[in-house]
């Protein structure tokens, strides 16, 4: 896109997690710099962090444009589309789920953590929390072509009609050409003689100018692959993410079905419980151990410009 070299966002900068002034300004200043670069050539983003969490308690939730941008897939061919809200939404959704299994079994090793993460990640599962909320009835996957898949305003076909047209084996792309007798609901005998004069009237050169047969109905119906159902969930998480912050996202993972915050009761959701201090206990000593252990990591320590607070921590990342 032509922008400036932005690799003064990964500045040397120290992280402190615990110092949440220093964690402000860091962000100040990255935002003056994200600022400047979305400002290059008239182009203006939305930008967000990750830090900010609104009040949720009078917050209206994503706005409509964001919603309908992820329900959009790339196949509408429009100006939006849900990849990247899905592409932060996937991300988000890993990091949760990690944290929400590494806080809740704190005996489990990594390889049965990757196991129940890797389950609940999966397209698979993805896609039947998306069904079982109805996703795939409000995704938009197809272009907009008004002469094959547009629906004027109140139009509609009486169900008692579409069912004998579809009984008849009648091509949906010729059901245009039907005129009923009334604008009222027909009655059953009124449906019968409108598919039998229609049938009567229906010349050779009508069948062969029939376009190929498509198994649903391009007016009312429309294909969608279940990983595109996987994909909208986890562009919604984004959507949410971006606009509700990190809790917002976390409670509409949870309201999909999708386990990332321990549950008080019926009616409320809680929140994670840091892990316990990884320091052994079973031992008469365990600080002046854990010193020993650490001797010599001062200077790592120097080198990344952070003094561990719970150095038991860095002592067991490294081991």
């Amino acid at each position: 896109y032509g922008l400036p070299d932005i690799n003064v966002l990964s500045n040397n900068t120290p992280f402190k997690p615990e110092d949440s002034k220093s964690i402000k300004s860091e962000i100040n200043i990255n935002y003056k710099i994200i600022d400047s670069v979305n400002n290059v050539n008239g182009v203006q983003t939305e930008t967000f962090s990750f830090d900010y969490q609104p009040d949720l308690n009078d917050h209206p939730g994503p706005s409509p444009s964001v919603l309908l941008q992820a329900l959009t897939m790339s196949n509408a061919n429009d100006g939006i589309n849900l990849e990247r809200l899905e592409t932060i939404g996937d991300s988000f959704l890993k990091y949760a789920i990690t944290a929400y299994l590494y806080c809740t079994h704190d005996n489990v090793h990594e390889g049965k953590l990757s196991h129940l993460r890797s389950k609940q990640v999966s397209n698979l599962n993805l896609y039947r929390l998306g069904k079982l909320k109805m996703f795939g009835e409000r995704m938009i996957s197809t272009k907009f072509e008004p002469h094959d898949n547009w629906l004027p305003p109140c139009y509609f076909v009486p169900h008692k009609l579409e069912k004998a047209l579809i009984n008849a084996s009648i091509p949906t792309t010729l059901w245009n050409k039907i005129t009923l007798p009334t604008f009222k609901d027909p009655t059953d005998k009124e449906i019968e003689e409108v598919i039998q004069q229609f049938k009567n009237g229906f010349s050779n050169e009508d069948v062969e100018n029939t376009p190929l047969f498509v198994p649903y109905n391009l007016v009312t119906q429309h294909s969608i692959p279940d990983k595109s159902i996987a994909d909208c969930v986890e562009a919604l998480i984004g959507a949410y993410l971006i606009s509700c912050g990190a809790r917002g996202a976390l409670l509409f993972m949870s309201w999909l079905g999708i386990r990332v915050l321990p549950t008080l009761d019926d009616s409320k959701l809680g929140y994670l419980k840091p892990p316990s201090s990884p320091l052994l206990r079973n031992v008469d000593d365990p600080e002046g151990e854990l010193t020993k252990l650490m001797d010599g990591f001062e200077s790592f320590e120097q080198h990344l410009g952070y003094r561990f607070q719970d150095r038991s921590y860095l002592l067991q990342a490294m081991t």
